[in-house]
């Protein structure tokens, strides 16, 4: 009978792990597995809130970029990182927990303000986003940029939904009609709006997790 115990790495596995002290080819195996297995994802998280501690009490918090850290951007910056492909420097490095998703180095943390996202995203959150998103955008959470507003009413976090019928009124030529989107919150309490074509919104990234 197999022994699925040995299926999970023990504490001692996940602390090396955690501790960035487990040779790579068996922490991807440790990383594979968290992915997968969410009672050791609490597990894991419990001893990263006890090494964190740690080493912030010490002050040794080694900063690993996108591996252990996401860089930090305002929403300008994101957006012309980003959207506009520029260089832009960080405003720093934010520790992320490594039981999240696996990092890569096309993420990055915004702050985000606003209640139209909660619960999945709460007020005065950081949160991390993947840019370089790839239509089709339907369904996804995404960080835009609403042309023609100005200040922060530019930026928007929303999902990105395409519309079933761009010309209800069949009053245009099908060749000619542009998708037409609208722009859903997840509180009930906080209206959705049809921003039209999808023209008027630069995808910037893809919401992944809130830290």
């Amino acid at each position: 009978m197999e022994d699925r115990s040995a299926q999970h790495p023990d504490e001692d596995v996940l602390e090396k792990y955690l501790m960035l002290r487990l040779p790579s080819s068996k922490a991807s195996k440790v990383e594979e597995h968290l992915l997968l297995c969410s009672s050791c994802q609490g597990k894991a998280g419990e001893l990263e809130a006890v090494i964190s501690g740690i080493r912030m009490a010490f002050g040794r918090t080694k900063v690993l970029p996108f591996r252990t850290h996401l860089p930090q951007y305002s929403l300008e910056a994101a957006a012309g990182k980003f959207g506009k492909q520029m260089v832009v420097d960080p405003e720093g490095w934010v520790e992320v927990p490594s039981s999240q998703t696996a990092l890569t180095e096309d993420m990055f943390v915004i702050h985000v303000a606003g209640l139209s996202m909660e619960p999945n995203i709460p007020d005065g959150s950081l949160c991390a986003f993947r840019g370089n998103v790839v239509a089709p955008y339907d369904g996804k959470v995404v960080l835009m940029e609403q042309y023609g507003e100005v200040g922060g009413n530019r930026y928007t976090i929303k999902r990105y939904r395409v519309s079933k019928n761009p010309d209800p009124n069949r009053e245009g030529d099908v060749a000619w009609l542009h998708e037409r989107i609208t722009l859903e919150s997840i509180n009930p309490d906080f209206t959705s709006w049809d921003v039209g074509s999808a023209g008027k919104v630069n995808v910037i990234g893809e919401f992944i997790f809130a830290i």
